[in-house]
C-alpha cells in the first residue's frame, strides 16, 4: 500500500555532473505506480509509469515517446503536472487534457485495474505536487516508487538511482522501493533491450569517500531478506563487496560511453 514519506527529498550529489552529460536527454520526476497483488495480480495491465512536471513549460516541451522504446507496449507512460485543483495529462500520441485531480485519480484507478481502499500515507515536507495528491488521494489499494534519474540517447537507456544510506559496510534500500525496482526489472523494462545492451541501470551510494554502484542488470534484482533498522525502518542491504567504488567523476565517464558508443 501507499505508505507515508519517511525520507523525503534531498539533495543530489550527482545532479549537476549529471545534467552536463552531451546529447543525451535527462528525464527525472519519475513515478511507478503499482496496483498492490491482493487486488490486482496481472503484470499485463497493473502498471503505470508517470513523468512529473514540475511548471507547465516542462510539460510541453517533455517528449515521453522518446522512453517508450525501453518499456513493454503493456505499461502506459503519462505526462502530467498537478497545477492547484487540476491537472494536465498527456499519453502516448493523445493530445493533452486539463482533467480535475479526481477524474484524475479516477483515470489511474481504472488504468491499473485497481480499486479505492481507505487509507492515507503522510507526504513529506518537501513532497511534490504529485507525491502529495498520490499519497492522500488515492488509498491503500498501491504502491507508488520514484526513480531519480532516466538518459536516453543514441539509442539507449540509463536508469540511475541516488542513495545516501549506507550503514555497517552496507548501502540500504527501502523494501518497498526494492521489492518494486525488482517489478520494473522483471514485468515493465523490454526485455530485447536489456539482452542487446542498449539499457543500463546503476544503484548508486554516495559517501564522503566516493560513490559505490551496483550495476542492477548485471548482477540482478534477487530476493534479499530485509532488516528493520532502527531510524529507517524495514530495509534491503547490498554489501559493499558487491558494489564497485569509484569516484563521480569516473562513474560520469562509463555513463558517457554506455549513451553515447
Amino acid at each position: 500500500m501507499v505508505k507515508s514519506e519517511i525520507f523525503g527529498t534531498r539533495p543530489s550529489h550527482l545532479y549537476s555532473h549529471l545534467k552536463k552529460l552531451p546529447n543525451t536527454k535527462l528525464f527525472t520526476d519519475l513515478w511507478f505506480v503499482t496496483a498492490i497483488r491482493e487486488i490486482n495480480p496481472n503484470p499485463l495491465n497493473r502498471y503505470l509509469f508517470i513523468k512529473e512536471c514540475k511548471d507547465k513549460d516542462t510539460f510541453f516541451n517533455t517528449e515521453i515517446q522518446e522512453i517508450r522504446p525501453f518499456f513493454k507496449d503493456t505499461v502506459p507512460l503519462w505526462l502530467t503536472f498537478i497545477d492547484s485543483d487540476n491537472a494536465l495529462l498527456e499519453w502516448e500520441m493523445t493530445p493533452y487534457e486539463k482533467i480535475s485531480l479526481t477524474e484524475l485519480k479516477q483515470r489511474i484507478i481504472k488504468s491499473t485495474c485497481c480499486k479505492f481502499i481507505k487509507g492515507m500515507g503522510r507526504p513529506g515536507k518537501r513532497s511534490s505536487p504529485f507525491s502529495r495528491f498520490f499519497r492522500s488521494k488515492l488509498g491503500g489499494g498501491f504502491s507508488l516508487t520514484d526513480l531519480d534519474f532516466m538518459f536516453v540517447g543514441n539509442n539507449k537507456m540509463v536508469i540511475i538511482e541516488e542513495k545516501t544510506f549506507i550503514d555497517e559496510n552496507s548501502g540500504l534500500l527501502g523494501y518497498g522501493q526494492y521489492e518494486s525496482f525488482r517489478e520494473i526489472l522483471n514485468d515493465n523494462l523490454d526485455g530485447l533491450k536489456i539482452k542487446e545492451g542498449d539499457i543500463s541501470w546503476f544503484l548508486t551510494f554516495v559517501s564522503n569517500e566516493g560513490i559505490y554502484v551496483y550495476d542492477v542488470l548485471k548482477q540482478g534484482l534477487g530476493e534479499r531478506k530485509s532488516v528493520k533498522h532502527p531510524k529507517w525502518g524495514r530495509m534491503i542491504c547490498i554489501p559493499m563487496e558487491e558494489m564497485e567504488r569509484s569516484s563521480i567523476e569516473d562513474f560520469v565517464t562509463v555513463l558517457k560511453k554506455k549513451l553515447l558508443t
